[in-house]
C-alpha cells in the first residue's frame, strides 16, 4: 500500500532505478518508493527473447523520442528508442551484454570523478554478474543479473562468415568482449538465462520483494520535483489521471534516463536560468548544463535477404 512519505523516492524504474531501489530497501527500516511511468514487465513479450522487436516497436512500451534534424543525415530525424516499462530499456533491448570501455571509466577518473576508474567499478560489475559459464578476474558468478554465452542457434553460417571476414581483414578474434579487451570480432554474451530475458526488473526486484520497505508504483509519470531550500523533498506525479505528491524524508533519486531526467529538472525550475526564462518556468535553482551535452549514436538496421535458408538470426 503506497504511503505519502518515504525515506527515498526513486524516479524511473529502468536499469538504474531498479538497482538503486533494490539496494536502498536493504537498509534497516528504510522505506523506498520506486516510480515508473510504464507498466509492469509481466507480459510474455518482455520475457521471451525472440519477441524483443515486438516489445520495442509498440508505442505503449517506448518513449516517442526523436532527435532534432541531423545535418549529417540530410536533415532527417532518427528515433531515440528508450523503454517505457518496468526494467526500462533492459526489458525491450536486444539483450547484448557489453560493459563500457575501460578507457572511458579511466578518463572520468582522470577528469576528477574519484572512484570511477575501471579498477574501481570492476568489482561492482563482478558483484552484479551471474555468468553461467565464464570465470576469472573479469567475471562474477553469483550476482542477480544472469548472463550467458550465445547458444548454437545464433552461431549460424552467416554469423561465422562475418567473423571470418573480420579475421581475414586483420582483426583479432575476441572470445570475450567483457574480458581484457573489447577489440576484435566474435559473439557477444547475452542477458538471457534458460531461454528467458534477464532484465534489471526481473534480476533485482524479485529479490527485494521480501523487503517490506519497497513499494513499486507503475503508470506514474513524474511531473516535478519540489524543493525546500536547495534540497529536493517531494515528487509530484500523475497516475490514472490524478495528480499526487509524495515526500522523501532523506533523498529523491532521479533515474529517469538521459532525456527524462534533465527534462524533469527543467520542469522543476532547475537548470540554465536563461533557458528557464524562455520557457516561462520559475527559477528554483540556476544550474548550467542541465539539458545539454547529450551524445548518442545512431541505431539502425541493415537487412538483406538470404538464399538457401542459411540464416536464422
Amino acid at each position: 500500500m503506497k504511503q505519502d512519505r518515504y525515506d527515498y523516492v526513486v524516479v524511473g524504474g529502468g536499469a538504474a532505478g531498479c538497482v538503486a531501489a533494490a539496494g536502498l530497501c536493504r537498509a534497516p527500516d528504510a522505506r523506498v518508493l520506486l516510480l515508473e511511468a510504464g507498466p509492469r514487465d509481466s507480459r510474455l513479450r518482455f520475457r521471451m527473447p525472440a519477441a524483443f522487436g515486438l516489445a520495442r516497436a509498440m508505442l505503449p512500451y517506448k518513449w516517442p523520442y526523436w532527435s532534432a534534424p541531423e545535418p549529417g543525415l540530410a536533415g532527417r530525424s532518427i528515433p531515440l528508442r528508450m523503454g517505457r516499462v518496468l526494467g526500462g530499456s533492459s526489458s525491450v533491448n536486444a539483450m547484448v551484454y557489453n560493459r563500457g570501455n575501460a578507457a572511458d571509466y579511466d578518463g572520468w577518473s582522470r577528469a576528477g570523478a574519484v572512484g570511477w576508474s575501471f579498477d574501481d567499478v570492476l568489482p561492482v560489475f563482478r558483484q552484479i554478474e551471474g555468468h553461467r559459464s565464464r570465470r576469472g578476474h573479469h567475471h562474477g558468478t553469483a550476482g542477480p543479473l544472469a548472463i550467458s554465452e550465445p547458444q548454437a542457434e545464433t552461431r549460424n553460417a552467416l554469423n561465422a562468415a562475418f567473423i571470418d571476414a573480420g579475421l581475414e581483414a586483420g582483426y583479432p578474434r575476441n572470445p570475450d568482449f567483457d574480458g581484457t579487451t573489447q577489440a576484435g570480432f566474435g559473439y557477444y554474451d547475452r542477458t538471457i538465462d534458460l531461454g528467458l530475458r534477464s532484465s534489471a526488473a526481473s534480476a533485482f526486484l524479485p529479490a527485494s520483494a521480501e523487503h517490506s520497505g519497497l513499494d513499486v508504483l507503475t503508470g506514474a509519470v513524474a511531473t516535478s520535483i519540489g524543493l525546500e531550500g536547495r534540497t529536493a523533498r517531494t515528487v509530484s506525479y500523475v497516475r490514472d489521471g490524478r495528480s499526487e505528491t509524495v515526500r522523501a524524508e532523506r533523498e529523491v533519486i532521479l533515474c529517469a534516463g538521459a532525456i527524462a531526467t534533465p527534462q524533469l529538472l527543467l520542469l522543476s525550475g532547475i537548470g540554465p536560468a536563461e533557458h528557464l526564462r524562455e520557457l516561462g518556468i520559475p527559477i528554483r535553482h540556476a544550474l548550467g548544463g542541465v539539458g545539454g551535452n547529450l551524445q548518442n549514436h545512431a541505431d539502425l538496421f541493415v537487412q538483406y535477404g538470404a538464399e538457401g535458408g542459411s540464416s536464422n538470426a
